[in-house]
């Protein structure tokens, strides 16, 4: 659900352009109360940008790649 529905509906509340999306983040959630209609539920506990290391170091090469082709796409402009 994070990926294909939250982090979508957070972008468009804050007006935030998909392109200023932070390449390397991470969210931690916790258990929330369970309800008849959703019995396992996650509350968002708190979302990471700054502090975060690629893992597994594989991660690193293709996150420097996508680094570089953003920053050439943002000098085109």
């Amino acid at each position: 659900m994070l990926e294909t529905q939250w982090v979508e509906l957070l972008r468009q509340r804050v007006g935030l352009h998909r392109e200023h999306l932070p390449l390397l983040w991470d969210c931690d959630f916790m258990f929330g109360e369970p309800s008849p209609e959703e019995p396992e539920r996650y509350v968002l506990c708190e979302i990471n940008v700054s502090s975060v290391s690629p893992f597994p170091p594989s991660a690193v090469g293709p996150i420097v790649s996508a680094m570089a082709e953003a920053l050439k796409d943002a000098g085109r402009r």
